[in-house]
C-alpha cells in the first residue's frame, strides 16, 4: 500500500507560499486545495463563521 502524505503551508505574507505549491503542482503533479479560494467563493466572512459552518 502505498504512503499518503498531507502537505500544509503556511508562512508569512509573500515568504513564498504559492510559489512553493506551484512547483510541487508542477514537479509532482500533487493536487491543491487553498482555503482562501474556498472561502472566498462560498461568501463567507470567517468572523462570523460558526462551527456548523466549519463541519
Amino acid at each position: 500500500m502505498d504512503k499518503q502524505f498531507l502537505y500544509i503551508i503556511t508562512g508569512l505574507p509573500y515568504s513564498g507560499k504559492t510559489t512553493l505549491k506551484t512547483e510541487m503542482m508542477r514537479r509532482f503533479g500533487y493536487p491543491t486545495v487553498s482555503v482562501d479560494e474556498y472561502l472566498s467563493k462560498g461568501n463567507y466572512i470567517v468572523e462570523e463563521m460558526t462551527q456548523k459552518d466549519w463541519d
